[in-house]
């Protein structure tokens, strides 16, 4: 059913465009409707078909992996100190984020209400990608072209990503976040507001996680990287430039420790303790080496994912420092195309040695990002900015590549059933069904035969008997 109207979609697509490919009085009125309403109808029904595909109509979670996280938000929750009687494996504030979470909901924090908010969060991820491609060259085109692919990174993985924590929001979202904050475009009255922002969440990556730290600080060096050229070529001197970059850094590296600093007063007063970050850094040392026993070569695929970032780099430290005259609107694009880069590089990398193969699907959004970006200007280029059935094949046809390419994965027509949009299929069928399934709660219960994780459920038990 859902393959049938969304070939009828497909088919009165390019009729439409093959009418305004007409040399006559239709091609000014098609053109015309191609160009504003039908380009925009198009985008809110495939932006639609995508929400409905990435939100789930059924909580799915793997109880090893969550318990990660949950147990020890819950420890937090239960009154005891961060770094003091808890451990940490995927670091200190998102911990907090998720304690944070359990008060907002009002109930217990469980597997159940854990994983609702995970879809939440993953959902939120894929609305800052797509804001971030927007912003960027050919904002329009791209933005549409990102929508199938943002459906494919949820399905074309080895499980869905909601059902894992660590592949998600709560993992990378800060960094994207920061993209997204690196992509404003802010006036010179906005451009200390835009700095602030920035700074914030620097700081919060700091005590978010060491692996959220590290992309940060490359992201952030991209985006101070552009300021800098951007001073040197509109004539300031080299001593103006350096004391504009030793303030930048010397503000944000006072701000990481004055958040440090009263992050360690908060857990002395409130515990008796200082924080002991061995809690943290432990497990940072069991995935320090050779965990995936796999890095890639220069022959393997995945060696694309990191030379596409290296060509992204190059474009764009060439475009800032080599063109001349450059727009603030060129600029701009190229500050997105270096931060964006950076962001890829710094994720690739930081897994080598660390991942199976299987696991390297969620760092690709960068290249991603970086590919749409460059086809959609190979597009423009030669085919114009004008031609309207180009632009209305490209973003009439998302709609049908959201289920189409989706169910042509191993496995993702059921998976596609426990989304909104099958829901929204079985109640055009007729079969209604409840969207949240109310009921019992699970426990948190569990008989995995894990030590590290044995001793977070005895903490949590031990946190719940209070």
């Amino acid at each position: 059913m859902q393959k049938g109207w969304l070939a009828g979609v497909l088919a009165v697509t390019i009729g439409i465009a093959g009418v305004s490919r007409g040399r006559t009085i239709a091609e000014r009125f098609w053109g015309l409707i191609c160009d504003e309403t039908l380009l925009r109808i198009s985008t809110v029904l495939a932006g639609l078909c995508t929400l409905m595909l990435l939100i789930n109509s059924v909580p799915t979670w793997d109880p090893t992996h969550y318990g990660y996280y949950l147990f020890p938000a819950r420890d937090v929750m239960f009154g005891k100190s961060p770094l003091v009687d808890i451990n940490h494996q995927y670091g200190v504030g998102t911990i907090y984020l998720i304690a944070f979470l359990g008060l907002v909901q009002g109930f217990p924090l469980d597997y159940w209400s854990l994983a609702v908010w995970v879809n939440i969060l993953n959902v939120g991820m894929a609305g800052v990608l797509f804001t971030v491609v927007s912003r960027g060259p050919h904002g329009r085109v791209s933005a549409a072209m990102m929508l199938p692919l943002l459906v494919w990174g949820k399905f074309a993985q080895q499980d869905s990503p909601d059902r894992f924590p660590s592949v998600g929001f709560l993992r990378f979202g800060l960094a994207m976040l920061l993209v997204l904050a690196c992509s404003w475009r802010a006036d010179v009255r906005m451009d200390r507001v835009r700095w602030w922002t920035i700074t914030g969440l620097l700081v919060a990556s700091s005590l978010y996680s060491l692996e959220a730290f590290l992309y940060s600080m490359i992201i952030v060096g991209a985006d101070q990287t552009a300021d800098v050229v951007r001073w040197w070529r509109s004539g300031r001197a080299l001593r103006d430039v350096g004391a504009n970059l030793a303030r930048s850094l010397l503000s944000r590296g006072v701000g990481i420790l004055v958040a440090h600093a009263g992050f360690s007063v908060a857990i002395r007063v409130t515990s008796g303790l200082w924080p002991d970050w061995r809690h943290y850094t432990q497990y940072l040392s069991l995935y320090a080496d050779g965990f995936g026993f796999w890095v890639p070569g220069v022959t393997d695929p995945w060696s694309i994912v990191i030379l596409t970032c290296v060509l992204g780099t190059a474009w764009a430290i060439d475009q800032l420092v080599r063109t001349d005259d450059i727009s603030p609107l060129k600029f701009h694009h190229a500050r997105m195309v270096l931060v964006v880069s950076a962001a890829g590089i710094i994720q690739f990398t930081y897994f080598v040695y660390r991942p199976h193969p299987f696991n390297l699907f969620h760092i690709m959004w960068p290249s991603v990002v970086l590919c749409v970006w460059g086809l959609v200007h190979l597009l423009k280029e030669n085919w114009g900015e004008g031609e309207p059935s180009v632009r209305v094949i490209v973003v009439g046809g998302v709609v049908v590549w959201l289920v189409l390419a989706t169910q042509a994965v191993h496995g993702a027509g059921t998976n596609v059933s426990h989304t909104m949009l099958g829901w929204f299929g079985r109640w055009l069928a007729g079969m209604e069904t409840s969207v949240i399934p109310w009921g019992r709660q699970p426990s948190l219960v569990d008989t995995k035969d894990d030590v590290e994780f044995r001793s977070m459920l005895q903490a949590a038990d031990t946190g719940s008997s209070r």
